[in-house]
């Protein structure tokens, strides 16, 4: 989002695994043999969507009273992943303030992915343990030899 890339999916399972899991599910239940006449008899639910903060939303005008049926589960399934991923806007927003009031947005972000931005902010994830372990100072009172130390550099 901050770089201008749309969100996705795999966006929605970064917050919430089980609803990412349960629309992919949801999409592609004609793979497990479920057809529209069996699908009436496992699902009872109309286009509404509840929120992180358990608040429930319509998804359309009268989707309290509109039912999901095996043919437009597809509609539900993009809608509810439209409201997901929504609930993040006010975060991303003041994220890329914050971030513009360091860096020029309008230019420079649109020149990156989200990896290279990540990589700009983070740095690189690999860590160089031979080079951490050498450069370790311990406190007072703590040594190499002791078993939480010992502990530590074994994982």
């Amino acid at each position: 989002v901050l770089v201008g890339s749309p969100l996705d999916e795999a966006d929605l399972a970064g917050f919430d695994d089980a609803a990412a899991n349960s629309l992919r599910s949801l999409r592609h239940i004609d793979r497990e043999g479920v057809d529209a006449a069996l699908f009436a008899d496992l699902f009872f639910n109309c286009f509404e969507v509840e929120l992180s903060d358990g608040s429930l939303v319509e998804l359309c005008d009268g989707g309290a009273a509109l039912p999901v049926t095996f043919h437009n589960r597809h509609a539900y399934c993009g809608l509810a992943l439209a409201a997901r991923l929504a609930e993040g806007r006010a975060g991303y927003a003041a994220m890329r303030s914050g971030v513009a009031s360091i860096v020029p947005c309008g230019r420079l972000l649109a020149l990156l992915t989200g990896k290279e931005l990540e990589r700009l902010a983070c740095g690189v994830a690999d860590i160089d343990l031979a080079a951490l372990r050498r450069h370790t100072r311990y406190g007072v009172g703590v040594s190499p030899s002791q078993s939480h130390v010992k502990h530590f550099w074994s994982a």
